[in-house]
């Protein structure tokens, strides 16, 4: 139980658990090929800064990713990504063939939910 839930006897919950189960729910942690990942037919972000993209590229070749891609199964044993489109392009630019990634199972609203809110998290997107 996290601090403020405990300040509060238990009664605060993270709203994103109605959605994606609790945050202490088992993921499952691997890599995947490239080829493996398809991108979104829906993606909340609609332009990519090429200066930030370049700033990226540059720190995923010095320290490697990371934070892994959130993907989803589908039906063919490959995936769908939900989350770090950007991090996925930068491995594309710098020829990596796997990255890590965090697998969940999601229906496509709550998959396109979480891309949202990942993206509204941050102060850069245009919609």
């Amino acid at each position: 139980m996290s601090k403020s839930a405990q300040a509060y006897g238990g009664k605060i919950k993270n709203p994103l658990d109605r959605i994606f189960g609790e945050i202490a729910a088992p993921l499952k942690e691997a890599t995947a090929t490239l080829a493996q990942i398809t991108l979104p037919q829906t993606q909340p972000r609609r332009y990519f800064d090429p200066q930030a993209q370049e700033q990226l590229v540059a720190s995923i070749r010095q320290h490697g990713i990371l934070q892994p891609l959130l993907v989803r199964p589908r039906a063919d044993g490959n995936y769908e990504l939900v989350a770090g489109e950007r991090r996925y392009r930068a491995a594309v630019e710098l020829g990596l063939e796997t990255v890590p990634i965090v697998e969940r199972e999601l229906t496509d609203n709550e998959a396109f939910q979480l891309a949202l809110i990942e993206n509204l998290q941050r102060e850069d997107l245009n919609p």
